[in-house]
């Protein structure tokens, strides 16, 4: 059969399915009993909470030849895109026959189209002919919106509200939507607080509101309230406390922040969702441990993922690859998943399995981090050459891919030692993004080690131009000075500045330990340190803590805090450096 007559047979087909699924609808509506008329009126619409309203019956209905002509032409009509035709046609026949079905469709249809000169009408007979649907008093309410009846929409969404039932909650929610996108922030709050006025005690009209006033620009003592409001109601609400936490944050609150979550939490164990926005801030607060305590206590696997990334984030490459293996089993189409896997096995040294993880990812959308993955794989493999030949020639689609194959070919080198042709590497990288602050970061990490004191200062000048108060900048300078200078007093300052900016970061504090290390104060120091140390199990720092402790005769203290870090990390160069310089 050709092409053409197939489609035209296929249409012919779905015509007349149509029509006979009008024809059974219009028999059923036929054989269906009287309904009593109803006697509501936009007086009564107010009624008092948790009304009980019948549900309706349908009405006994001739079926005509001119009935169900009009129904089957209204649904052609509506085929070929004649809406206004079709529509007119409904609502005629929804006047005609006093359906509930026929009065909801009409009203439905007129509201998508637009012709609310229809809808008035129409959802005026739905909500008449069904006052118990939630349904029909919400699209009573729209109509009402598109006319500007304010008072009218008010009351049509009470009612929605009072015959909801168990659908309040989302039928708050809908109200909300609908009032947003109709008016001007202030109208929408103004207009959706008298409606939710009348329905005290729901924690989601709370919240609702409380998410309106930010639209409308309420003091923050307003915005408070609701948020309070709807903790008195449900004092275990997670989405409350949520909103609670997330608003200190915005208000640069962050320690009343922690502390409310720490109190919550206390109390609410079970507030998974706060507990899980509490481990973000904690480790983008650079508090890992603490974050990973917080993961650890939600038992959705999200969480196992998000546990994972920080393990690997601090070097705890089995741990990671545990819980990976854990989530990957509840999410086993998960392909970002794969890659994290493959990169915890290739720390670990299991090269197969890192080959097995990498072919099964499949999707575009990860290829080109695969190929990152890959070019380490052959790295460690054959030759650290043999990675960069791969990095090299690897097609990138943007300029963010250009400058992370800079940034692994960095990583490679350094991982060989080979800390010239890294600055090579990155000399490269910025000719091509001469004003890239992640690659000027790196290349002053790189020129640090080789302790070329210029080049870093040249490095982060440019990047705090771009960036003034970039705390890896200012943190990066302030400890290269301290460590290969004796400028401890500028250095003080520029840590102070990173640290005023991410006051809980295990670096920033580790570079403060280290300026008081230098000048000296060795309690100072440790504090410091010990504190980065807490909450970071980096090898680096654990090298700092135990050179300080030694230094200041606590050996003992030494020896423990390197035997642990040499458990976790056993090849470390600047820890067994550091281990050997002292113990020889």
């Amino acid at each position: 059969m050709e092409i053409s007559k197939i489609r035209r047979h296929s249409s012919a087909t779905r015509q007349m399915t149509v029509v006979l699924m009008l024809v059974i609808a219009s028999l059923v509506l036929a054989s269906c009993s009287a309904v009593p008329q109803s006697s509501v009126t936009s007086s009564e619409v107010s009624t008092p909470p948790e009304e009980q309203v019948e549900s309706p019956t349908l009405p006994e209905v001739d079926l005509t030849a001119e009935l169900l002509q009009k129904l089957l032409t209204a649904e052609l009509a509506y085929m070929r895109n004649l809406q206004d035709d079709s529509i007119e046609l409904l609502k005629n026949a929804a006047d005609e026959t006093r359906d509930p079905r026929l009065a909801e469709l009409t009203s439905k249809r007129a509201i998508t189209e637009e012709r609310y000169d229809i809808a008035d009408s129409a959802t005026a007979l739905w909500v008449e002919l069904d006052p118990g649907s939630s349904e029909a008093w919400r699209s009573r309410g729209i109509t009402q919106l598109a006319k500007n009846e304010k008072q009218g929409a008010i009351e049509s969404f009470r009612q929605t509200l009072n015959v909801s039932g168990a659908e309040r909650d989302e039928n708050l929610e809908k109200i909300s939507q609908i009032v947003s996108s109709s008016l001007d922030p202030k109208g929408a709050y103004e207009l959706y607080g008298k409606v939710v006025e009348f329905y005290p005690g729901h924690v989601v009209g709370y919240l609702e509101l409380f998410n309106m006033g930010v639209s409308a620009g309420l003091t923050e003592e307003n915005l408070q309230m609701h948020i309070d409001a709807a903790l008195r109601v449900d004092p275990a609400s997670d989405s409350a406390a949520a909103t609670k936490f997330a608003f200190f944050l915005e208000q640069k609150k962050n320690e009343e922040a922690k502390l409310y979550a720490m109190q919550q939490l206390e109390k609410h164990p079970d507030s998974y969702r706060l507990r899980s926005i509490y481990a973000d801030f904690l480790s983008d607060s650079g508090l890992i441990r603490s974050a990973i305590e917080q993961y650890m206590q939600i038992p959705e696997p999200d969480a196992l993922f998000s546990t994972a990334r920080l393990f690997l984030y601090t070097s705890r490459y089995q741990e990671a690859y545990d819980k990976l293996l854990q989530y990957v089993q509840a999410n086993p189409h998960d392909q970002s998943a794969y890659l994290s896997v493959a990169r915890a096995s290739l720390q670990l040294g299991k090269l197969d399995e890192t080959q097995m993880w990498l072919r099964r990812v499949v999707s575009s959308r990860y290829i080109f981090q695969r190929s990152l993955v890959f070019a380490r794989l052959e790295a460690q493999k054959k030759s650290t050459e043999r990675g960069v030949e791969i990095l090299q020639k690897i097609p990138t689609r943007s300029n963010p891919q250009r400058v992370q194959i800079y940034l692994a070919i960095d990583e490679l080198y350094r991982e060989a030692d080979r800390l010239e042709d890294s600055l090579k590497a990155l000399d490269q990288g910025l000719s091509e993004f001469p004003n890239n602050t992640t690659l000027l970061l790196a290349h002053s990490y790189v020129a640090a080690e080789l302790s070329m004191v210029d080049v870093v200062e040249k490095d982060i000048q440019t990047l705090l131009k771009i960036q003034p108060n970039n705390p890896q900048a200012l943190n990066s300078l302030g400890y290269t000075l301290a460590d290969k200078t004796d400028r401890l007093e500028e250095a003080r300052v520029l840590i102070e500045e990173a640290l005023n900016i991410r006051p809980h970061d295990p670096y920033i504090l580790d570079s403060m330990g280290w300026v008081h290390y230098r000048l000296g104060n060795y309690d100072e120091a440790i504090d410091f340190i010990k504190r980065a140390y807490d909450e970071l199990d980096d090898p680096i720092l654990a090298a700092h803590l135990g050179e300080i402790y030694w230094v200041n005769g606590q050996r003992r203290q030494a020896r423990r805090v390197w035997r642990e870090a040499r458990e976790r990390t056993p090849e470390n160069k600047i820890l067994l450096e550091t281990i050997r310089k002292f113990t020889n």
